[in-house]
């Protein structure tokens, strides 16, 4: 256990009494009074009563009888003091609480931290963690009370400390038993916590742990069971139906597509995925909108004929460009991509649709330019291998040997070319997209009060020394790929005001939460269907126009088993938990202060009024969009 600089006083705990709290999280001010009291107090001890609660998780209690509780106070501290005592004890259970009366032989003073420690035990309880919600102490002299909030597992072998709900930095600096206290909680995270880098890849470093390794703090609950059931579930499903069938055409794909049940949105209905617009929607309000930008002039490598799409250009023109650069990219063996370059036009009605589309970067006789006013099946074809290159860039961040490795036509090694194409142009800017600027408001809203509450000036922010050595550690040690290069990242290495504090909190909320759910739970719409966005394609980009047909497309489309493994990997990504918790609603008492009790409540009901416009807008839309609904977006990352 860390010492402090305080005494150790001989202390014990002469009585303990379990009760349940029922469901749902708790709160110190909804339990019963603390009234465990000693029958007869010995001269010159000191008495306190300490609550512990635990959490209402799965597995949150624990069995483990060599568990135990300290207390450091200003004066004195008291030792560790084992809470079960005895092979046939009552070990702790979730949704219970422990109240405690501890005697000391010394007056503790202000309590100023409360450790819990979990020693491990393998006859007893290998690898047992223990969800701790928080610790009352109330000190029987001075009638006091004191909350400690936890909120964290405590896993076998290991030992925390935390501090009272109202302590501030200001309040660490100026006494060395907290400083002590936050040192070691500070060594402590870092020894489970290490940098993996990704260099060879150009990516942000990552943590150095395998998922089954990872801390339980950060491990998914009933998340990972749903994931893993779910992932068991729609593969068995949809391979067996696979197994049986037989591709002659369209009509075979849309039966896969519906094996797990239908999307939110049917592409296949009315061949809606033959149609311009609907191409121009998903590529919009799809799950893979980064790459589209705004250009002036047309590229040096994709010498549109103007004479070819006059027809496209109703009015004055304003022109688009998405570009994702694949040449040389690496396919597995009986698989093609493209390097597509596709020009979008905005025309009246403000559709966004494609009217020119090369699939390959560098312009020549075998490599011709595709157009609406084409054979129907070439300007299909050309939109198809378009398609099938987005959904390659899409999914290139998935692990190796997975089933992305051996779904889609890039493979591992081509998903490592392009992961180095692309992490080498890797921003910390947001994509603007329309639906997110007000979810993006919400957020900074919300940031700037909570920091408010801490940090009263620019100098504050200058002067926390942890946070300075937070942002110095991921720009030293996040971006190991850029150092030295012209394309570098922008995180900072130090944060000068509350203003780039808030703007990289803000940054960093949106990007575990709205970013993610644009991008993530509309796969299942954009990829069961794989004529509307197919995994690999099984013939080379067409050399030359005026032969593609019927056949040519069911040919150049992927075999029914990857057909059917792309139906079971989108919709095992596009599930939620079932004990997800969405956007402003937080797990527990993470902030128990009134004034930022009342700062969340301010944050959900601006959320409120988001998901309420949302839903009108999308009464008017004949496709309407879902993913940024604050109310299905979920709190953070958890895949």
């Amino acid at each position: 256990m860390t010492s402090y600089s305080v005494s150790e006083a001989s202390s014990v705990i002469c009585k303990r009494d379990q009760k349940a709290y029922g469901n749902g999280n708790s709160t110190s001010a909804s339990l019963d009074p603390f009234k465990i009291a000693t029958d007869s107090p010995k001269y010159a001890h000191f008495y306190y009563g300490v609550r512990i609660v635990t959490g209402s998780e799965k597995f949150a209690g624990t069995p483990d009888t060599d568990i135990y509780v300290s207390l450091v106070g200003s004066k004195a501290c008291t030792g560790k003091m084992k809470i079960v005592s005895g092979w046939f004890s009552t070990g702790i259970s979730a949704q219970y609480y422990d109240d405690l009366l501890v005697e000391s032989s010394a007056d503790l003073g202000e309590v100023l931290v409360v450790i819990i420690g979990n020693p491990a035990n393998w006859v007893v309880s290998a690898g047992s963690a223990w969800f701790v919600d928080f610790v009352d102490v109330h000190d029987l002299q001075r009638k006091t009370k004191q909350e400690f909030p936890c909120y964290h597992w405590i896993e076998d072998g290991d030992e925390i400390s935390f501090t009272e709900k109202t302590m501030t930095l200001k309040d660490v600096k100026n006494n060395p038993v907290l400083c002590r206290q936050r040192e070691q909680q500070l060594e402590y995270q870092k020894a489970r916590y290490k940098w993996e880098p990704f260099e060879d890849l150009a990516l942000p470093s990552g943590i150095d742990v395998k998922v089954k390794k990872l801390p339980s703090d950060e491990q998914f609950g009933a998340k990972g069971f749903d994931f893993l059931s779910t992932a068991l579930a729609s593969k068995g499903t949809v391979m067996f139906k696979a197994a049986f069938t037989e591709i002659k055409s369209l009509a075979n794909y849309e039966e896969s597509a519906t094996t797990l049940g239908a999307p939110a949105f049917s592409s296949f209905e009315f061949a809606r995925w033959t149609r311009d617009e609907e191409f121009g929607r998903q590529i919009l309000n799809g799950v893979n909108p980064v790459v589209i930008e705004k250009c002036t002039q047309l590229p040096p490598n994709f010498p549109v004929a103007a004479n070819l799409i006059e027809e496209s250009l109703v009015r004055e023109l304003s022109l688009e460009d998405e570009m994702k650069v694949m040449d040389g990219i690496t396919c597995q063996p009986g698989w093609y991509c493209a390097a597509p370059i596709c020009l979008l036009y905005v025309n009246k009605k403000k559709q966004l649709i494609p009217i020119a589309i090369q699939l390959k970067q560098k312009p020549g006789s075998d490599n011709p330019i595709f157009y609406p006013t084409d054979n129907w099946a070439d300007w299909l074809l050309a939109k198809l291998y378009y398609q099938s290159a987005s959904t390659q860039a899409r999914n290139k961040l998935i692990c190796d040997g997975g089933s992305i490795d051996k779904t889609f036509a890039i493979g591992g090694e081509g998903r490592k070319q392009l992961m180095r194409i692309g992490g080498k142009a890797y921003s910390i800017h947001w994509t603007n997209i329309e639906r997110s600027v007000k979810i993006w408001k919400a957020i900074e809203d919300f940031v700037t009060d909570i920091l408010n509450e801490f940090y009263a000036s620019d100098e504050d922010v200058k002067g926390d020394s942890e946070l300075q050595n937070w942002a110095n550690d991921i720009y030293t040690n996040g971006f190991p790929g850029h150092q030295g290069s012209k394309q570098g990242h922008e995180f900072p290495n130090t944060i000068a005001s509350k203003a780039q504090l808030v703007e990289l909190c803000t940054l960093i909320i949106f990007t575990g939460s709205a970013q993610h759910a644009a991008v993530n739970f509309g796969q299942h719409e954009m990829y069961s269907y794989s004529p509307n966005a197919p995994p690999g394609l099984r013939l080379p980009p067409p050399t030359i126009k005026g032969k593609a047909d019927m056949q040519t497309l069911l040919d150049t489309l992927p075999d029914k088993n990857s057909a059917a493994l792309a139906v079971a990997i989108s919709h095992m990504l596009s599930q939620f938990s079932g004990d997800e918790l969405y956007f402003g609603n937080f797990p527990a008492e993470r902030f128990t202060e009134a004034k930022a009790q009342n700062l969340i409540a301010r944050f959900r009901k601006a959320l409120d009024e988001i998901d309420g416009h949302i839903k009108e807008r999308n009464a008017q839309l004949d496709v309407p969009y879902i993913y940024l609904l604050p109310s299905r977006i979920p709190n953070s990352i958890t895949i």
